[in-house]
C-alpha cells in the first residue's frame, strides 16, 4: 500500500506539485558536467523548460543563473539572479553573486550598475571579501586612492590568506606607490 501511495502522491498528477521531473532534474544536474558543454547545455536546456513551466519556482531559477553563468552566458545569467533577488532581497550569497555577474556581464568593468549592486551586496555582508575589493578597484578606478586602500585593507582584515591575500596587498602595494609619487610631484 506505501508503494502505491507514494506512486500516486509523487506522480505528476498535481499532488506531488511535479516531484518525479524534479528528480529527474537533479540526476541530469549530477550527470552534467561543465567540462563537457554538449550535455551541460542539454541539462540547462532542461533547466530552462522547467523555468518556463513554473516561473515562481526559485530553485529552479537559481539553477538556471549558475548554469548560465557556469558557461560564460553572463547576459543571461544577470535577469535571473535580478529575478532571484526580488524573492530572496537580503540573501548576502545571492547579493553577492547578482553583483559578480554583472561585473563579469559588464566586461569586467565597474559601472554604475554594478557599483550599486556591490554596494547591496556589502550592505547584505559587509565581510564580503570579493565585494570589497572590488569596490577598492572601483575607488582606484576613480582616481581615489586613499579610499581604495581602505577598501582593500578591509578585505584583507576578512582572514583571507594564500593567493587571493597576496593579490590584494600586491595592488595595495601599487597603490601606495602610486599615492607616493602623487605626494612627491606637489
Amino acid at each position: 500500500l506505501v508503494p502505491v501511495t507514494a506512486f500516486f502522491v509523487y506522480s505528476d498528477f498535481g499532488l506531488g506539485r511535479g516531484a518525479m521531473p524534479d528528480v529527474e532534474l537533479a540526476k541530469a544536474m549530477l550527470e552534467s558536467d561543465v567540462a563537457d558543454p554538449a550535455s551541460y547545455r542539454y541539462f540547462i536546456q532542461q533547466v530552462e523548460e522547467r523555468v518556463e513551466e513554473r516561473p515562481d519556482d526559485p530553485d529552479t531559477r537559481f539553477l538556471l543563473a549558475r548554469g548560465y553563468a557556469s558557461l560564460g552566458a553572463y547576459a543571461k545569467s544577470v535577469p535571473e539572479y535580478k529575478k532571484l533577488l526580488e524573492y530572496f532581497p537580503d540573501d548576502p550569497n545571492l547579493s553577492s553573486q547578482y553583483a559578480e555577474t554583472l561585473y563579469m556581464a559588464d566586461g569586467k568593468k565597474i559601472t554604475s550598475r554594478v557599483l550599486v549592486a556591490v554596494d547591496r551586496a556589502l550592505k547584505n555582508h559587509p565581510q564580503d571579501t570579493t565585494m570589497l575589493a572590488l569596490r577598492g578597484t572601483a575607488s582606484a578606478g576613480e582616481g581615489d586612492i586613499s579610499s581604495a586602500l581602505l577598501w582593500l585593507n578591509k578585505a584583507l582584515q576578512t582572514g583571507i590568506t594564500g593567493q587571493r591575500a597576496e593579490m590584494i596587498e600586491s595592488a595595495m602595494t601599487r597603490l601606495k606607490g602610486q599615492e607616493e609619487a602623487g605626494t612627491s610631484k606637489q
